[in-house]
């Protein structure tokens, strides 16, 4: 798979690595990566598993506290984990385990209730202070989060009950310092946390290859990309080396560079799936369709249905204002995907750009079908106001138009489209704001070329 599509951007939707390792992935370690099951599907496995070497009949307290709780015997429960707890000095605090309760049971505020009392109470014990500091840390809230975080390590090193516990632990204390020092760009801190987390947990491919971004911004370029080659080794479906060290080259506006890299895993990784779409995207993003052509070729000569390549295929057929192709990819990679909102709106663009009614009108169809089952999707908003707008229906089109411009997140292609509108309209004053973002993003825009264009001759007609 390509990496930059892989990880479920806007613009596509092939999850892969390297946008793990470039967009900050502390959030999948974080509380949600250690989620607690809805409380109907709750078992002792799911409340103490982690701090548990073999669960039995020992536990049996544990099974009764989650029975209670189901039964809405909240006394009950507290006090079959209390004696739990003193007969079993490795399980978290009783108090700590009736605040999962609560959170599997979708009562938040009862949850954190029930972790202040646990930091009141056990003072010593770092899940508490754990489990908020991700809650903090999800929250956006950094500086409470790395507080909270610190003191829970701290905790963690005079543990003195649970091993398995305690390493559960500390890898998501790891986590969480590692995640922020990320978010705050502090490259030193994070490649100090990471690599005490890659010693803690040696076959995790992930946490390398964040590593190995945290060494890249510091110039450490020959150990970023031993980090990166480590990654793969323990993980052979994570990208090549050489991609990631183009990737982030890429990012960091060195074309040459990032060129180089490229070239040497086309030479050294040629066969691989992987290093083919990456290339070939990396081609589509710098708006050359026929050097990404080849690669993409290549892919589909051994997968006819390869889902990535047919919509990376789509997309270089639209550059190239083929839309009969276009259609031709795009339709097949829908069919693989049909709940894709990106592949649809490239779609129907495509028909709508064809010189046939029928076709139009199957744009406008599925731009709408979709625009009602997902109104507050802008690109969608988007896709159908532009078709709209150029089957002459501008009253309609305005509607969907104006409801787009209130999304706070819209695709550069979509920005690009809304700003021919209004320069069709004379407005021109709106033109720049639009494509002025645009044009900095780095997300794979068919329309760049025309993007710049237009935003020159508006700047020119200054």
């Amino acid at each position: 798979m390509c990496t930059r599509c892989v990880l479920g951007r806007r613009s596509t939707r092939l999850r892969n690595v390297v946008r793990a390792t470039l967009a900050l992935a502390w959030l999948w370690f974080s509380f949600v990566a250690w989620p607690q099951p809805a409380l109907a599907q709750l078992d002792s496995n799911g409340l103490i598993g982690y701090a548990v070497t073999e669960l039995g009949p020992q536990y049996d307290d544990v099974e009764q506290a989650i029975t209670r709780y189901r039964n809405r015997d909240f006394e009950g429960a507290s006090e079959f984990l209390t004696r739990a707890k003193q007969q079993h000095p490795e399980l978290p605090p009783a108090e700590v385990l009736m605040a999962k309760l609560h959170f599997a049971a979708n009562q938040v505020a009862a949850g954190r209730a029930g972790l202040e009392r646990a930091v009141r109470d056990q003072p010593k014990d770092p899940e508490a202070f754990l489990i908020l500091a991700e809650l903090s840390n999800a929250e956006g809230r950094l500086t409470a989060a790395d507080m909270l975080f610190t003191r829970a390590g701290a905790n963690n090193q005079s543990l003195g009950d649970g091993e398995k516990r305690k390493r559960h632990y500390q890898l998501r204390i790891l986590s969480g310092l590692a995640g922020i020092a990320e978010r705050r760009e502090d490259w030193a801190a994070a490649q100090k946390y990471l690599t005490a987390w890659a010693t803690e947990d040696p076959d995790n491919s992930n946490v390398r290859e964040r590593l190995g971004r945290a060494l890249f911004m510091q110039k450490d370029f020959e150990k970023a990309q031993k980090a990166f080659a480590s990654a793969r080794q323990r993980d052979p479906a994570r990208p090549h080396a050489d991609v990631l060290m183009a990737r982030l080259y890429h990012r960091e506006g060195n074309v040459a560079e990032a060129q180089k890299y490229f070239d040497q895993a086309i030479a050294t990784d040629g066969s691989s799936v992987s290093t083919r779409l990456n290339c070939a995207e990396w081609w589509l993003e710098r708006g050359q369709p026929d050097q990404a052509k080849p690669h993409l070729a290549m892919v589909l000569k051994q997968d006819p249905n390869s889902y990535d390549a047919l919509w990376l295929s789509g997309l270089a057929a639209s550059m190239k204002e083929d839309y009969p192709a276009a259609e031709d990819y795009l339709g097949k990679a829908h069919l693989r995907n049909p709940t894709a909102t990106h592949i649809l709106c490239h779609l129907a663009l495509a028909l709508a750009a064809q010189k046939d009614e029928a076709k139009q009108g199957r744009a406008a169809a599925f731009a709408s079908l979709r625009t009602q089952q997902d109104p507050e999707n802008g690109d969608l908003d988007v896709t159908l106001g532009w078709i709209l707008y150029r089957l002459g229906r501008e009253r309609e089109a305005d509607q969907h138009l104006n409801a787009a411009l209130k999304s706070r997140s819209l695709s550069p292609d979509s920005r690009y489209l809304v700003a021919r509108v209004f320069f069709e309209r004379g407005r021109n004053e709106l033109v720049a704001q639009l494509l002025d973002p645009a044009l900095k993003s780095t997300e794979l825009f068919v329309h760049r070329r025309e993007a710049q264009e237009l935003l020159e001759k508006v700047k020119g007609a200054k």
